[in-house]
């Protein structure tokens, strides 16, 4: 049986070999690095790395420069995750491909197939796969999503080690942007292996106050979460509800250099009536032409408050896509 640092081996020597072939069309192709290293403050440590090969830098929402109008893209991908949740180890592992067309810069089609594998008290692995179609017409943007995939990320610990918890998804984004408003809405509902089924939303309404080269939205958004019961071994609540202002800056900050940041300041109640705060905050320094080879480095902390409890999520993260 090959070993896990024989498979990383192989595929990264199918990358090289596909590498200048796979672009077949007049837009670039694209190699991608993404890396993170996850920590909580009751003890979670995941760290994970994705590799990625596509013959098409494909953005339907903000196309690069000299996208085609119409044009096949497929490519694939590997992850590597090792990490501790619930004093229980794991490696995951999702080897993917993917192949897309896109119709008149209005329409895009998606199909990925993969093979999910998770090693921690038992081995085992399944299929993954996902249907997925957009559609773009001026200042609105919609997406459709159906598949199959593991909960490994989704703090459903520990039974999502335990049983290799899996769902059935239904995801539905859509995207308004009139004048110098962004409205977002996104919705998930799921059928779990278990017999559960959850549901999440979330909704998020930004005004661009800056009429320079800089973009600084200010809104408020609401996140709503509900399994259909409580079940023994999630981390998660049954019921959760959250609410607050929201923020977003970018724009340049010296030399070829741009900066990010996202800061959401919230209140919420889960299932027990039991109320709290906490905020989202992102930060990141990244090359700033990004229809040439593109860096981003940054940092995502998520602290909350409830009853004198504090929970805490650190995420130092890096990505980089090399065009050919």
């Amino acid at each position: 049986m090959m070993t896990r640092t024989g498979k990383i081996k192989l595929f990264i020597g199918a990358m090289l070999i596909l590498g200048p072939t796979i672009s077949s069309s007049n837009e670039p192709g694209v190699v991608s690095l993404e890396s993170s290293v996850g920590q909580t403050s009751d003890n979670l440590l995941l760290r994970t790395n994705r590799l990625s090969i596509s013959n098409n830098r494909r953005s339907f929402v903000y196309p690069y420069e000299n996208a085609e109008q119409t044009a096949w893209d497929f490519g694939i991908a590997r992850s590597q995750s090792a990490g501790t949740a619930a004093s229980l180890h794991f490696d995951h592992t999702l080897t993917e491909a993917w192949l897309g067309k896109k119709y008149l810069d209005q329409f895009y089609l998606k199909v990925l197939l993969g093979r999910d594998e998770l090693e921690s008290m038992e081995s085992d692995s399944f299929t993954k796969y996902l249907a997925q179609a957009e559609y773009k017409a001026s200042d609105f943007y919609a997406q459709v999503s159906y598949g199959h995939r593991s909960t490994v990320y989704d703090f459903r610990y520990p039974k999502a080690l335990e049983s290799y918890l899996k769902s059935h998804l239904f995801e539905v984004v859509g995207l308004w942007m009139p004048s110098k408003f962004r409205i977002k809405l996104f919705t998930r509902q799921e059928s779990l292996s278990d017999d559960n089924d959850a549901g999440y939303r979330d909704l998020d309404v930004k005004y661009n106050l800056s009429s320079s080269g800089y973009w600084l939205l200010a809104g408020a958004g609401v996140e709503h979460y509900q399994n259909s019961k409580q079940v023994i071994g999630y981390w998660t609540p049954e019921t959760f509800i959250s609410y607050g202002p929201r923020f977003e800056a970018s724009g340049p900050l010296f030399g070829n250099f741009n900066f990010n940041l996202a800061l959401n300041l919230n209140r919420f109640e889960d299932e027990n009536q039991d109320h709290g705060e906490g905020y989202y905050l992102n930060v990141a320094l990244q090359s700033s032409d990004r229809n040439k080879n593109h860096f981003k480095v940054g940092y995502e902390k998520i602290q909350s408050t409830q009853r004198s409890d504090i929970w805490t999520l650190s995420r130092p993260y890096f990505s980089y896509n090399h065009f050919w």
